[in-house]
Order: structure tokens, then sequence, then C-alpha cells
């Protein structure tokens, strides 16, 4: 043993500072057990079945005799457990007449040297952990001090509080519980869960993976498989998902950027955006502007009280939306139900259905090679639809305080009227129906402005 006595006049402390060391022999992959609190622990790993345990015991006091006192008291055990090899912690306890414990301070730190196939469980409080080379699972829990893992391999369960969590390097599953303190993964090849409160979560290069957060921003990257997200308050960012993404959020705001699968997008208050879905897009917000450009399957998005814009969603859009402007641009079929704003469609290549109240439409086709019907009803605004050369339609607008006007020539069945026809434009071949209240229609060339 080693003691070493250091003055502190700045404060009136005196400190009192001890080591403690042994080595002892393992069976091949025999469970190590560490118990302990008050100070740091630094894991190392070696092939051979040695463990290797160092400690550096300090306490400090008004005086040294009262810190050396204490120091020489705090006992540490090293010892089969049964299938465990335990080292253990062991604090004086205070005693009755013992007041001058009130005025001491004392820690133990841990530098321990373990087989590295040998599972590890830690139990920790207020002090750091840090654990590198693992080749075998691991549970870890500890508290106000900083959780570090490094280069392991097996299935890791780790816990802190008040403090942060980063893992680097895990051939295996992973499993992350934090409170308020910030999680930060990378190169994890198995699957990962998270979940934590009040603070970033962020992982990237890792397997499926699962966070449940609050009042924390989440930023993914390089996933391979699965995404689920659950936060609230905080931003989600998700960028290349080689799987299917599904985010509820409440009051952040959603990114989610080449995603192989679908995407399921929730939020409300805040914004959502996507780009380069390989699958379906599912969007629900409230009061959230919706942005997304790029999606293989269709798309079909709910919201209220902001604007709505996507473009290149081939397989079509459903929108239904209150009190919000739409646009969509380069879309298949295209379905939209909204209100008190205006509706833009273009480069629409199938079947288009838009209902509004109190909002303008206007919708471009473009050729088509079969005939798929097209419905637009509003009121109080304008009706404006685009169709290219040769256009084949079954005709029936209605209007009122209103005008109906054609660049095609259309044959009419019925009596002539401004404000209601029925009819051919061409061969009549699709079903065309378009009702205005309280404003005019127009059914225009591609061309015209």
């Amino acid at each position: 043993m080693i003691a070493t006595i250091l003055a502190l006049p700045a404060f009136g402390r005196e400190e009192y500072t001890r080591n403690f060391d042994k080595t002892i022999s393992v069976a091949s992959g025999q469970r190590l057990r560490v118990i302990h609190r008050m100070g740091d622990i630094v894991i190392r790993t070696q092939p051979k079945g040695e463990l290797v345990v160092h400690a550096v015991i300090s306490a400090s006091a008004s005086s040294v005799s009262e810190a050396k006192q204490f120091a020489d008291r705090i006992r540490i055990d090293v010892q089969p457990s049964g299938s465990a090899m335990l080292v253990e912690t062991l604090y004086p306890k205070q005693e009755e007449g013992q007041s001058w414990l009130h005025n001491m301070s004392y820690s133990v730190r841990y530098e321990i040297t373990m087989p590295e196939n040998s599972p590890l469980e830690i139990s920790n409080s207020f002090g750091a952990v840090r654990v590198t080379g693992l080749k075998a699972n691991g549970e870890i829990t500890t508290s106000h001090g900083k959780l570090e893992f490094r280069d392991g391999r097996g299935t890791q369960r780790l816990e802190d509080a008040f403090a942060a969590v980063e893992v680097t390097r895990n051939a295996g599953d992973l499993s992350v519980s934090d409170t308020n303190g910030s999680v930060t993964i990378g190169d994890v090849s198995g699957q990962v869960r998270v979940k934590d409160r009040f603070a970033k979560v962020t992982v990237a290069r890792s397997g499926g993976t699962t966070v449940m957060s609050g009042n924390g921003a989440v930023d993914l990257s390089q996933i391979g498989g699965d995404v689920h997200v659950t936060t609230s308050f905080a931003p989600v960012s998700a960028n290349s998902v080689k799987g299917n993404l599904s985010v509820n959020n409440q009051n952040g705001d959603v990114d989610a950027v080449g995603v192989t699968g679908f995407a399921d997008l929730s939020t409300s208050f805040a914004s959502v955006h996507f780009e380069d879905i390989g699958g379906a897009v599912t969007i629900k917000g409230q009061n959230s502007r919706v942005r997304g450009s790029k999606a293989l399957g269709p798309a079909t998005i709910q919201n209220s009280f902001a604007a709505v814009e996507v473009t290149d969603v081939r397989k079509g859009v459903r929108i239904v939306s209150q009190n919000s402007p739409v646009k969509a641009t380069d879309v298949g079929e295209a379905s939209v139900k909204t209100s008190f704003g205006g509706v833009v469609l273009a480069g629409v290549g199938g079947a288009v259905e838009v209902e509004n109240q109190n909002g303008s439409i206007d919708v471009a086709m473009t050729r088509q090679q079969d005939c798929h019907p097209i419905s637009m009803k509003t009121s109080f605004s304008s009706l404006r639809l685009r169709l290219p050369d040769n256009p084949s339609y079954a005709l029936a607008a209605k209007t009122s305080f209103g005008k109906i006007h054609s660049d095609f020539p259309m044959m009419v069945s019925g009596a002539l009227s401004t404000d209601a026809l029925s009819g051919k434009i061409g061969a009549g071949a699709c079903s065309l129906n378009l009702i205005n209240q309280n404003g005019g229609i127009e059914i225009l060339s591609s061309g015209s402005k």
C-alpha cells in the first residue's frame, strides 16, 4: 500500500490517499460484478484469465488524522460470489458520537483489467464509468457520472442518469436508458433501443433503432433497419434509413430523408419534411407545415392550419386538410379536401378529386394514356382546369354568380347557359364534373396563362 498526504490550505482541509492492488485468476467466461459508489470505474480487457484490480482511495477532512482514519476504514472486497467474481466497495458507517464524519469527503477510483470474454455487471453511483474492449454481454448501471462504452461485442444494457452516455462500436444489440443526459451512439451492428428524457439522442451507423424520448432532440443517420421514434417538444431528423420509418412527435419538427421503406410521420405545431422515400408516405399533422418530394409510393397527408406542398409522388396523393393551402406537382392521382386555402395541382397524371371551401382551385393535367375522371368543387373563389391538347371528357359544369368558359369546342346537350353546361369535349370518354358557388369556371388549354 502507498499512502499520500496532501495539504489543502486554501480550504483548511487535508487529504489522505492510499492505493489498493490485487491480482487474481478467474475461470474462463466467469462473470465479473462490480458494486460501487462515490467514484469512477475504468474497465479494460485482456485475453488471459486474470483479474487485476487497482484502486485509489481518497479522503479529505479538517485534519490528516481524521482523513487517514476514515480512508483506512474503507474496505475493498475481491472474492468469488456464487458463479461470479465480486469487486465491492464497503464504506464505514457513521456511529453515534462521530459528528466529524459530516465534514468528510471521500472517493474510490478503480482501474480494473479483466478477461475480455467474461460477462460484466456494474452497479455504480456518483461516478463515471468507462469500459473498453468487452467481448461478452454487459449490464452497466451508474448515475451522476458519464458512461462510456467502446469496442465491444455482445448484448449490452446501459443505464445512467444526470450524465451523458456514449457508445462507440459494438457488435451486437444495445439498450440504453438515460434521464437528463444526452445519448450518443455510433457503429453498432445490432438492434439499438434508447429511452431518454430531457436530452438529445444521436445514433449513427446502427441496425434497426427504436428511440423513446421526451423533450429531447433525436438525430438518426445511416440506420440499417426499421426505425421507430417517439418524442415531444424537440425535432427529429432521420437520414438514410434502410428500412421503414415511424415517427410520432408532438410540438417538434420531423425531417425524413433517404428512407428505403415507408415513412409514417406525425407531429403538431411544427413542420414535417420528407425526401427520397422508397415506399408510401403517411403524414398526420396539426398546425404543421408539410413539405415533401420524391416518394415512390403514394402519399396520404392529414393536416390543419398550415400549408401542404409536395412534388414528384407518381403513385398519387391524398390530402385532407383544414384552413390550409395545398400545392402538389408531378403526381399521379390526386385527392384533395381543404378549406380557406387555394389548391394548386400541376403535372397530374391520373384521376383528380378536389373539394374546397372558400378557396381557389387550379389544376393542370398531363397527357394521359388511359381515361381518368376529374371532379372539382369549390365556393367563393375561382376554379380553373388546364388540359393538354385533344382532351376527351363528358362535361357537367355548374356555377352560381359566375360564368363558364372553355378554350375547347364542346358539343352541348340541353339548353345553352352561362352558369350550367352538359356536353362533350372531344369524344367524351372521361367524366368531368365541375361545381362552383359564387365563382367562375374556366377550362383552359395547357398553354394558356
